[in-house]
């Protein structure tokens, strides 16, 4: 078959029309043509004249290159002049020749007539159809893969020619515009029934994309028949052969999930925020192993004075101050084994004062780190009211100690006495030695007066009276030491007794001046 050069002069949309067919198709525009023009008149498919012709023209460099070589080789053998090396070359050679008469038997072979039935011109465009032959279909091949490849991606793919045409929509693409791909093959933006400011947006990076040469990606937000969905996007330019830009493939991504899981994120933090604001007590956050300050309340910035600014700009140790070592390792052993502990501490304020804290200390990951939240409550007024209470009680037992007077207090529901210590010495005991309990009380009464005393403490409990009563007791070396008791029960919402508390008074003296008394009258 011959074939004749012929010039086309075609409209420009008609020749893009067939250069946006073309690429669709992976093929040339001059294969579309002759097959469009094959397809008209029914002839079989046409090989592309500028594949034949350079077939023909390599077969025919070939040829010459096989003739001068098994000539040269014909001139070398016969002559006497061959060194060891050329002799070793003229071998090299006649492989070179062996492998290209290979090849071409291989190219006769791929024609079904006999080869000495065919002219040289035959023969070479025979070879040039199997080769072009073998060549589309491995172009077939690799565009069905291609195709399958990309109907299994679930991102939106659309290939758009210089004038916005789609030449090709994957499944995923169609699907979410709810029409057939064969629709969208040469539409454009305008046909897809966007907003004008999506279609605007898409046309301008088109536009941009062709003009530079270089990618853009950004982010929509398209509308279907149910829901909007986000998409993350990016448009690629596709260079030919000779560079040029001939299409752009437009890629989006859907990420509406990734969308919504920041809005929650954001949602939570912004939770997270109020209730970390809003909190009573200062809040640090530490980095575990730096111990850098990373987080911090406004409560804790109005304990120490300082502004939040100046809190992230001083280290940490200079607020609190230094633990001891044995300390520091007992509460780094506690956070390993419970994750959390709570102690106290100081802290200094901006005016240098070191106030008493309490801290409740626990191990969280804090933005891809190790930290220790830090819960800080000011103990000042606790600590005010400790102090107090112990100088209180200090003085009581001065008081009492300077009046013999003891102060006892009894659990009723389980028996358990509290005395203080002057109490026990009242009572023969040693400091300390007391155990507590009603019977051990009992047996250090006189014999005579246990009973009056417990049948004293049952009417005081029963008639809610106040209890005072006058008793001896005996010391452990027969000592016999007289006490005067007051007191009174305590009772629960339901009038059940549940505690009885008084003090006792040493009147021994009283009691023997009472009785020189009696006997001198």
């Amino acid at each position: 078959m011959t074939y004749t050069s012929i010039t086309l002069q075609l409209p420009e949309e008609l020749r893009q029309a067939i250069a946006a067919h073309a690429t669709a198709n992976h093929t040339s525009e001059d294969s579309l043509i002759l097959s469009v023009l094959a397809d008209a008149f029914g002839i079989p498919p046409l090989l592309t004249p500028a594949i034949t012709e350079a077939t023909q023209s390599q077969q025919a460099e070939l040829e010459e290159q096989i003739s001068e070589l098994i000539s040269n080789l014909a001139e070398m053998q016969q002559g006497d002049r061959l060194s060891l090396d050329d002799l070793r070359q003229v071998a090299d050679l006649k492989q070179v020749v062996d492998s290209l008469l290979e090849i071409d038997r291989s190219l006769l072979e791929l024609s079904p007539e006999p080869f000495e039935s065919r002219s040289p011109g035959q023969r070479l465009q025979q070879q040039s159809a199997d080769l072009a032959l073998l060549i589309n279909e491995r172009n077939s091949q690799q565009a069905i893969v291609l195709n399958q490849i990309l109907s299994g991606i679930p991102d939106l793919i659309f290939v758009q020619d210089r004038l916005g045409r789609f030449t090709y929509v994957n499944p995923a693409g169609a699907r979410t515009f709810e029409c057939e791909r064969n629709y969208l093959i040469g539409k454009t933006c305008e046909d897809l029934h966007l907003s004008a400011n999506l279609t605007a947006l898409l046309n301008e990076q088109h536009r941009k994309v062709f003009v530079s040469g270089q990618p853009l990606s950004g982010e929509i937000n398209i509308p279907t028949a149910t829901a909007s969905r986000d998409y993350e996007y990016i448009f690629n330019p596709i260079r030919g052969i000779q560079g040029d830009i001939s299409t752009a493939v437009f890629i989006a991504r859907d990420i509406t999930e990734r969308k919504q899981t920041e809005i929650a994120l954001r949602e939570s933090e912004e939770k997270y925020r109020n209730l970390f604001e809003s909190a009573t007590d200062s809040i640090f956050i530490v980095d575990a192993v730096t111990h850098e300050l990373l987080e911090v309340n406004w409560v804790a910035s109005i304990l120490l004075g300082f502004t939040r600014r100046e809190l992230f700009s001083i280290p940490f140790r200079e607020i609190s101050l230094p633990l001891d070592t044995s300390q520091r390792a007992s509460l780094m052993r506690d956070l390993e084994n419970f994750g959390s502990v709570v102690f106290e501490h100081a802290y200094r304020c901006k005016d240098g004062r070191e106030i008493p804290v309490e801290i409740s200390s626990r191990v969280i990951e804090y933005e891809d780190r190790l930290a220790i939240l830090n819960f800080v409550r000011d103990i000042t007024a606790r600590k005010q009211a400790e102090t107090y209470l112990r100088e209180s009680e200090e003085k009581l037992r001065i008081a009492l100690e300077a009046a013999q007077l003891g102060i006892w207090d009894t659990e009723l529901t389980t028996g358990k006495i509290t005395w203080s210590p002057n109490l026990e010495t009242m009572f023969g005991f040693l400091p300390g030695a007391f155990d507590g309990s009603y019977e051990t009380f009992l047996s250090h009464l006189h014999p005579d007066d246990r009973d009056y005393v417990q049948q004293a403490v049952s009417t005081a409990i029963r008639r809610q009276e106040d209890y005072d009563i006058e008793f001896r007791v005996i010391w452990s070396d027969g000592t016999v030491r007289w006490i005067a008791s007051k007191g009174k029960a305590f009772y629960s919402d339901t009038g059940k007794p549940v505690r009885m508390a008084g003090i006792n008074l040493d009147i021994t003296n009283r009691k023997r001046a009472e009785d020189l008394i009696y006997k001198v009258h």
